[in-house]
């Protein structure tokens, strides 16, 4: 049985309210979030830097600007925001010792009954001056067991970020752990 154009626009509206029939690419995801951590700037993304032989660059490509997606103003809101997701909502368990984060936890249902999307995208460190930034983005697709983005993704997040800013010896814009610790304050009724 086919639903008339009416009433499946009707139904896809609907779920739109929701955050179902919306969707992306982990790209454009890690691009949105990007633009945030850079003062609104969204950059062209790379998969390479840089061609070598030997000791020799052989070619480059630098960083190119698409265009300024959003003020400097409602990027440092922004971030401030999903700091806050970290310090003291859902993204506590994406806290990391020594560095602020600043993201999201997502958990999207599929169409299928019990099916989920558990995810969470940072950036850390989330400092605005922070010489090295990265964005994360972790999706686990049906997870068994426990869905939520809090859950399952955060804590991949906390892992693969805190192994990162290890090998990458990025220096801690929060060396005295203020978001970690607030992340595992209990919280008071």
């Amino acid at each position: 049985m086919r639903l008339p154009l009416k009433r499946l626009y009707t139904a896809q509206a609907a779920r739109v309210a929701f955050g179902q029939s919306i969707t992306t690419t982990p790209l454009h995801l890690a691009m949105a979030y990007a633009a945030l951590a850079n003062g609104g700037k969204l950059m062209k993304p790379r998969l390479v830097t840089e061609l070598t032989r030997g000791d020799k660059v052989v070619k480059t490509w630098a960083p190119q600007t698409v265009r300024q997606a959003v003020s400097p103003q409602t990027s440092a809101q922004m971030m401030k925001m999903l700091e806050a997701v970290v310090t003291n909502g859902t993204g506590r368990p994406a806290a990391i010792r020594g560095y602020t984060v600043a993201g999201k936890t997502g958990t999207s249902s599929k169409y299928r009954a019990g099916a989920y999307v558990g995810s969470f995208i940072g950036v850390v460190p989330a400092a605005p001056t922070a010489k090295f930034r990265a964005v994360i983005l972790v999706a686990i697709d049906e997870p068994q067991g426990a869905f939520f983005g809090a859950e399952v993704a955060a804590p991949v997040f906390q892992q693969i970020a805190t192994r990162l800013m290890s090998l990458k010896g990025v220096a801690e814009d929060d060396p005295k752990w203020t978001q970690f610790n607030a992340a595992h304050t209990p919280i008071k009724n």
